[in-house]
């Protein structure tokens, strides 16, 4: 699809501005699976809304544990790839699918196995609106490690300096979701209404949708380094350098997130419409700053592979 930037020779300023640009679109493209989820969820009632916005909560949460492995493998890759050190290119894409594939299964048995103690940490006090919300929380949780592998597998593409194919493949996973979104949820073309289930199955598919292009991508690319071996030995000294990268801006993404959960807790108090209003005004800001600041963040550290190699 994409074809590789090569920081490492010429001129970084254009190159780097033709890299950014997609990994800015992709940002805000996740942005837009929840916006779009929110507008046709929002036809159904606030209750509904409320639910969706507070099992969001853990989606959002999961990333946090997605930016561990996908920062990591990134800047790690990039660096290898400069160097043109492709065996450690090699064991960091490795390492950091092995990372990714066992975060994103504890993750998920976790939501699944505590789900109504997480929701009710929210305090909604609408038996419908839990309902709705640990059945969206549920079904996500499930396929957890879709939206997991997406992510990640962005990071190694824009590690590689193609940035183009994440943005190419998660825009197809968008307008899956904005098909599907309608269908499920409101029952057209002589599929069952789904309502909040829809939602989250939609969502869910697309995601699969995702990590079905990337590894076709992968695949047809057919290098030696880009390899699909999940169950190889882990090799931990690989997994402590793409940890030690990618934990702090982890830990930032997770506190936005901790504090968006406990204002929204706050608000929860006067009701579903105040909650669910609050939450969207809030969380879509923050996410916002947060998105942009990983953008500047990952161009900075895309960079890097030029100077370290000099």
């Amino acid at each position: 699809m994409g074809q590789r930037i090569d920081l490492t020779t010429g001129s970084i300023t254009g190159k780097l501005i033709k890299l950014a640009i997609p990994i800015m679109g992709v940002s805000f493209i996740q942005t837009a699976y929840s916006l779009i989820d929110m507008i046709w969820i929002g036809r159904i009632g606030s209750n509904a809304v409320a639910a969706v916005g507070t099992a969001g909560f853990f989606t959002w949460l999961a990333e946090a544990f997605i930016m561990i492995t996908k920062l990591g493998v990134s800047i790690k890759v990039s660096q290898s790839i400069g160097s043109k050190d492709y065996k450690k290119t090699k064991k960091y894409i490795t390492s950091a699918l092995q990372m990714n594939t066992i975060l994103a299964l504890l993750y998920g048995f976790f939501l699944i196995l505590f789900n109504k103690q997480l929701i009710d940490f929210f305090t909604l006090g609408d038996a419908e609106v839990i309902s709705m919300a640990r059945t969206y929380l549920v079904t996500v949780s499930a396929a957890m490690l879709f939206f997991f592998t997406g992510p990640v597998f962005s990071g190694i593409f824009n590690g590689l300096g193609d940035s183009k194919t994440p943005f190419i493949i998660n825009t197809i996973g968008l307008i899956f979701n904005i098909v599907f979104d309608p269908v499920l949820i409101f029952g057209l073309f002589g599929f069952p209404k789904l309502g909040v289930l829809g939602a989250a199955l939609a969502t869910v598919m697309a995601q699969m949708v995702v990590t079905l292009c990337f590894i076709i991508a992968i695949l047809k690319r057919k290098l030696d380094y880009f390899v699909l071996k999940v169950f190889a030995k882990p090799d931990w000294q690989v997994i402590r350098e793409i940890t030690h990268i990618g934990l702090p801006g982890a830990m930032q993404s997770g506190l936005f997130t901790i504090f968006s959960m406990i204002i929204g807790r706050i608000v929860a108090y006067w009701g579903p419409v105040s909650y669910c209003s609050t939450k969207n005004w809030f969380t879509d800001r923050i996410y916002l700053v947060a998105n942009s600041r990983r953008i500047f963040y990952s161009c900075c550290y895309l960079c890097r592979p030029k100077l370290w190699c000099r």
